[in-house]
């Protein structure tokens, strides 16, 4: 049986202030890693294209389909297709 709880959490000013420091130091070292990979792969002579991620876990590889499952379903089944692909 899978369970899940739910809190929700009421920092202090203080608090709110430290967190939004670490978050925008995270976004700043993410954006910079993310530029110094896509920097590296253009002087590789690779091409790199973002993609939007909504739905992309869900999106058969082989016809494109979207097949709607939960994240905790491991095992891709394609009803259009047949195509079947375990994690």
């Amino acid at each position: 049986m899978l369970k899940s709880y739910k809190y929700r959490l009421y920092p202090s000013k203080k608090q709110i202030v430290k967190l939004e420091a670490t978050l925008d130091t995270c976004r700043h070292l993410y954006n910079d890693a993310l530029g110094n990979r896509k920097l590296q792969a253009e002087w590789a002579g690779k091409v790199v294209t973002f993609v939007n991620p909504k739905d992309i876990s869900q999106e058969c590889s082989m016809c494109g389909k979207i097949v709607k499952k939960n994240l905790n379903i491991k095992i891709h089944q394609c009803p259009y297709c047949g195509l079947g692909i375990e994690d």
